[in-house]
């Protein structure tokens, strides 16, 4: 799954760009999704949703990662499963290796499992590399599971990625990168890493 395209946003996944109060199990995504594209608004991608909300359980990604394109005025969400989350997810894995580079005006958020959540997630696992090499005009949030972590609870998040979680690129006022969650603002519990992460 490829976008080149200018256009005002961004739902890219390997099952559904965007989902909206959908219950849903057992969805699988191989395909490699690549975005090469420029943006005014917000991009939103994830090896199974760019975009999801409703309940899912049992995701998984096995599927490449590349995003090499921008959004020129907003944010970037990109997750092994999906980009930016306000679903309730439960059983959740991410094998697929993400590489990463493009930019973003905005917080570039990305995470093995999930860019931004405002959801509440039960049990979210991440085997896959991720590789950041981009920009940022604001901040970047890096996790080896979720890259912000928004309103709602989490609760077993792993990472244990055999590669690493690796952070280069340039952001304009800070950076936030964890080995499980790059930036939360809500509690997370048996939370676990065994990745490696580099930074610099």
């Amino acid at each position: 799954v490829t976008i080149k395209i200018s256009s005002d946003e961004v739902y890219l996944g390997g099952i559904s760009g965007e989902t909206s109060s959908l219950t849903a199990e057992t969805l699988t995504n191989s395909a490699k999704i690549t975005y090469e594209g420029t943006c005014v608004g917000p991009c939103r991608i994830g090896g199974c949703l760019g975009n999801g909300s409703g309940t899912y359980t049992t995701l998984e990604n096995t599927g490449e990662i590349v995003v090499t394109g921008t959004t020129t005025a907003d944010y970037m969400y990109v997750g092994g499963i999906v980009g930016i989350n306000a679903a309730t997810l439960n059983g959740v894995i991410n094998r697929g290796t993400m590489n990463l580079a493009g930019s973003s005006k905005k917080i570039y958020q990305v995470g093995g499992v999930i860019g931004y959540t405002s959801g509440k997630i039960t049990t979210a696992k991440n085997y896959g590399e991720l590789n950041f090499d981009g920009t940022s005009s604001s901040a970047f949030c890096a996790g080896g599971v979720v890259g912000y972590l928004a309103n709602d609870s989490c609760t077993g998040l792993t990472n244990e990625s055999t590669g690493t979680l690796a952070v280069g690129g340039t952001a304009a006022t800070y950076y936030a990168v964890g080995g499980v969650v790059g930036q939360a603002d809500k509690a997370v519990s048996e939370a676990t890493n065994s990745g490696a992460v580099t930074f610099g």
